[in-house]
């Protein structure tokens, strides 16, 4: 799970997608990961985006992080 981490970190695709799988299909892990990534992450917040398909959640959040990187 280091490695997760540390790959993570770094913007990984692959760690990113490792990640999203763990959250989808281990809530067990989940908890160890989330545990893992707010103890490093200082002062973060969840939000939660919901939405019928193709109303644009994708496209919203990747414009929401693009914006918030700068």
């Amino acid at each position: 799970m280091v490695d997760l981490l540390s790959d993570l970190k770094k913007g990984k695709r692959g760690a990113i997608a490792k990640a999203i799988s763990i959250v989808e299909n281990d809530k067990k892990e989940t908890k160890k990961l989330l545990k893992k990534i707010f103890k490093d992450s200082g002062n973060s917040s969840i939000i939660g985006i919901t939405g019928p398909a193709g109303s644009g959640k994708s496209s919203l959040i990747n414009k929401t992080v693009l914006s918030l990187k700068n």
